[in-house]
């Protein structure tokens, strides 16, 4: 799964951006041709990075604020919905999302300080099937509300080697959200090939 974070521009395109303000001036207050000349390159677009996905992998899109849920999904709705989720860590994307489709399956971003108990409510509110924790905040405890409450847990952002290979090999979680995707790859074949063995 390819995980991206969206944004909208001033002139409503939707662009894989995780900084809020670019050259001093927010996103959404910036045109595409603007934000491409601050940054030196023009950023992927939501549509040409659904068009250039590969048919084995799916696509986790964390909508960064709210206002531009249904762009998003008209964009989104050529995948198949067990290869899309949608993430974001503001509750009304994800009312609105569920609002306007009751099948695409959406997850919950949770602080990192926020008591597991508002998180686990704020979930059931919005109507999110998955659980996005900070990785200080995968514990068993935590797992086992969640498994309970009929939620599917995915652990944000895991980069070393050995938290990897332990969230690999949990159960109960779902997916571990990471940036070293090499070492991620290679530390889930060698786990798979090790078990294969056993």
């Amino acid at each position: 799964m390819v995980e991206c974070d969206v944004r909208a521009t001033g002139d409503a395109r939707l662009i894989l951006m995780h900084d809020r303000v670019v050259s001093g001036r927010p996103v959404e207050l910036t045109e595409l041709d603007a934000l491409t000349a601050g940054l030196g390159y023009r950023p992927d677009l939501l549509e040409e990075v659904v068009s250039a996905l590969p048919p084995n992998l799916s696509l986790d899109v964390e909508i960064k604020e709210p206002g531009y849920e249904a762009a998003a999904l008209e964009i989104l709705t050529g995948l198949e919905p067990e290869r899309l989720l949608i993430t974001s860590f503001e509750m009304e994307v994800l009312r609105e999302l569920r609002r306007i489709s009751a099948s695409v399956r959406l997850g919950l971003i949770v602080p990192a300080r926020e008591p597991l108990s508002l998180a686990l409510r704020r979930a059931a509110d919005c109507r999110a099937e998955h659980l996005v924790l900070h990785h200080r905040r995968v514990k068993s405890r935590a797992l086992a509300a969640a498994t309970a409450a009929g939620l599917m847990v995915f652990a944000w952002t895991v980069n070393s080697r050995h938290q990897l290979r332990r969230f690999l090999q949990e159960p109960r979680l779902s997916g571990v959200v990471t940036d070293a995707v090499e070492l991620a790859v290679s530390l889930r074949r060698e786990l798979a090939e090790a078990s294969r063995h056993n």
